[in-house]
């Protein structure tokens, strides 16, 4: 699905996209290059709460909403989980991508939960293959935690505390988004769409299985390596 993760947006003016939230937890950027659009978005209350709690995506719980005007040559990156609306104001050109973060891991996770359950109603577009890239994700730091453990501890007392994409497991935010991710792996088979396809009786393909494998190894090696 890597393909899929760039888009174009063309839209004449007037146009409107109702409120929702972008698919399968990605975060989102959007470069306008011609026209204009406002872009309104909503902040729960609870910030920590907001994205893990159902209640995001039910009646309204005091919520905050913000428009925010962008004009050509302007972006905007909103984390997972954001829910917006979108109207065009001039005729509009647009490019953007969808991708994982690290240090927004969590986040994506819990729109995941929420996407499955309501997707015909809060998001634009269901949960699909992104799905694989999440369990990569969790085999890629298997790899690159307990595979190479020295560089990886080396890494860490020379940094200054960011590792790019490897999570920096002395900081309390990366930990929680790997721990969260982990939890996810464990039930991912369950949460994917195709596991409901047909009779709902598919056997677990084996990246599933590697992930969980993986995940399984990953959370032994924090535990045993890292007070929590």
């Amino acid at each position: 699905p890597v393909h899929d993760m760039s888009f174009g947006l063309a839209a004449k003016k007037g146009a409107m996209h109702k409120a929702h939230v972008d698919r399968s937890g990605f975060v989102t950027k959007v470069d306008v290059h011609c026209g204009g659009k406002l872009w309104i978005v909503c902040i729960p209350s609870d910030e920590k709460e907001g994205c893990a709690s159902a209640d995001a995506y039910a009646n309204d719980r005091g919520y905050q909403w913000f428009g925010i005007y962008l004009e050509a040559g302007t972006s905007i990156i909103m984390p997972p989980g954001t829910l917006h609306i979108v109207l065009t104001t001039d005729d509009c050109l647009c490019t953007g991508v969808e991708t994982f973060a690290r240090s927004t891991m969590a986040r994506t996770v819990f729109t995941v939960y929420h996407t499955l359950a309501e997707s015909a109603f809060i998001t634009n577009t269901s949960v699909a293959d992104e799905f694989l890239l999440l369990l990569q994700i969790v085999m890629y730091w298997k790899t690159e935690l307990v595979e190479h453990e020295e560089a990886y501890f080396h890494d860490i007392e020379t940094s200054n505390e960011s590792l790019g994409h490897i999570p920096n497991l002395t900081r309390w935010d990366d930990a929680i988004n790997v721990l969260t991710l982990l939890n996810f792996v464990d039930l991912a088979w369950v949460l994917t769409p195709i596991r409901y396809v047909g009779k709902g009786k598919e056997k677990m393909p084996r990246t599933y299985a590697f992930a969980k494998g993986a995940a399984c190894d990953l959370r032994s090696w924090i535990y045993s390596n890292f007070s929590l």
